[in-house]
C-alpha cells in the first residue's frame, strides 16, 4: 500500500517536500522531550561535607576515622551527643542555638577498665572511635613505678568526671564554623 503523502509530495513536484513521518515534531519520543528538558534547567549540587553543612545551617557533619577528626594540639575532636538535638549519624542538627561540648582526645592506646575499674586491662585495647561512639572511662599507661609496675590514670575530667561522653566524631573544618559556639572543652 503506498504512502499518501509520498503520493501527494510528488504530485505537487519538487517545489515542497513533506518530511517522512519518523521526523515530524509530534512523533518525538517523550523520553527524549524530557531528557533534552532536563540538560537545560539549571542544577545546584551541594557538598556533603562538614564545612558546607556548617556554613549554610547549624548542621554539622560528622567523619568515622579518628584520623579525619584531628584538632587543637593534635587530639581527636569528639562532638558530646548532647549537643545535637536531632539528626543522623553522619549529620547532626545542632538545633536554633547551638551550645557544644568538645572532647579532645590525645592520641595514644588506651584499655577498658579491669575487673576491679582501679586499672587499665592490656588484654582490652580500645580504639578512641570506640572510646567516642561508646563513651565511658578508659585507662591509658602512665609510665612504670619505681618497682616496673604500670602506672594507670583514668579518662576521668569529663563532665562531672563520668569520663568520656558518648559522641560522633568532628573535622577541624566543620568545628571552626561553630566556634563560638563551643562552650564547653575536655581535654583526655
Amino acid at each position: 500500500m503506498p504512502d499518501e503523502r509520498s503520493e501527494m509530495s510528488r504530485e505537487q513536484g519538487s517545489h515542497s517536500v513533506t518530511p517522512p513521518a519518523s521526523h515530524t515534531p509530534s512523533n518525538v519520543s517523550r523520553r527524549a522531550l524530557l531528557r533534552g528538558a532536563s540538560a537545560a534547567l539549571p542544577t545546584v549540587l551541594t557538598l556533603q561535607s562538614g564545612a558546607a553543612l556548617a556554613q549554610s545551617s547549624n548542621l554539622i557533619g560528622t567523619v568515622k576515622h579518628a584520623s579525619k577528626a584531628i584538632g587543637e594540639g593534635g587530639r581527636v575532636q569528639c562532638l558530646d551527643m548532647a549537643s545535637a538535638v536531632d539528626g543522623t549519624p553522619t549529620k547532626l542538627d545542632l538545633g536554633d542555638r547551638p551550645m557544644l561540648h568538645v572532647q579532645y582526645i590525645t592520641q595514644r592506646q588506651y584499655y577498658r577498665p579491669d575487673k576491679s575499674g582501679n586499672a587499665g586491662d592490656p588484654s582490652k585495647p580500645v580504639t578512641i572511635e570506640q572510646m567516642c561512639k561508646e563513651g565511658g572511662v578508659y585507662w591509658y599507661k602512665d609510665g612504670t613505678d619505681r618497682y616496673g609496675k604500670i602506672r594507670w590514670k583514668a579518662t576521668l575530667p569529663g563532665y562531672y568526671n563520668k569520663g568520656v561522653a558518648r559522641g560522633f566524631l568532628v573535622s577541624a573544618t566543620a568545628l571552626s564554623s561553630f566556634a563560638s559556639a563551643i562552650k564547653v572543652k575536655s581535654v583526655f
